[in-house]
């Protein structure tokens, strides 16, 4: 994987793993509650208390991740309007070019209220280079571009968290 792309795609990747894990936190919690410890209290009785500890502790980490996450992302929505991440195919070839599109709302007393900012991956990128994600949503589209609304996936998944 190319440098460049790693730096664009790592963010995105990263976040969205991050993001996975503050969503379903509340349900791998439950789980934990409901079946883990249990099945922990009567196998492992002399564990019980050390993972008992190490999931209250996750938790309060987990509670305090998401509430920093919300103020963060309530601080970035005030100045980002919109953007959306484009794989897009190089024509005649298998090649994939990553845009992303920032639409941001200029600080007060700008000559322009909004700023369009339109960025490109410096190398084209190998099929197998693409997130896995993207290249089910080629196959099963049957279409040679993607694109992923970034600020439509964060609102959600934070909308969904509460």
């Amino acid at each position: 994987m190319p440098l460049p792309l790693l730096v664009v795609l790592a963010p995105l990747v990263g976040g969205a793993v991050a993001g996975a894990l503050l969503h379903f936190w509340p349900r791998i919690s439950l789980w934990a509650h409901d079946h883990l410890l249990p099945w922990v209290d009567h196998n492992l009785p002399m564990f019980a208390d050390d993972i008992r500890l190490v999931f209250a502790e996750a938790d309060r980490l987990a509670s305090v991740a998401r509430a920093a996450v919300k103020a963060a992302w309530q601080r970035v929505r005030a100045f980002l309007l919109s953007q959306v991440v484009e794989f897009l195919r190089v024509p005649g070839g298998d090649k994939w070019i990553v845009r992303i599109t920032s639409y941001l709302k200029q600080p007060e007393g700008s000559a322009k209220p909004y700023m369009r900012r339109i960025s490109e991956t410096d190398e084209p990128l190998s099929w197998e280079d693409l997130p896995p994600h993207v290249r089910k949503d080629l196959l099963r589209q049957g279409v040679n571009d993607a694109s992923v609304d970034m600020v439509d996936v964060h609102d959600r998944l934070l909308t969904e968290t509460n």
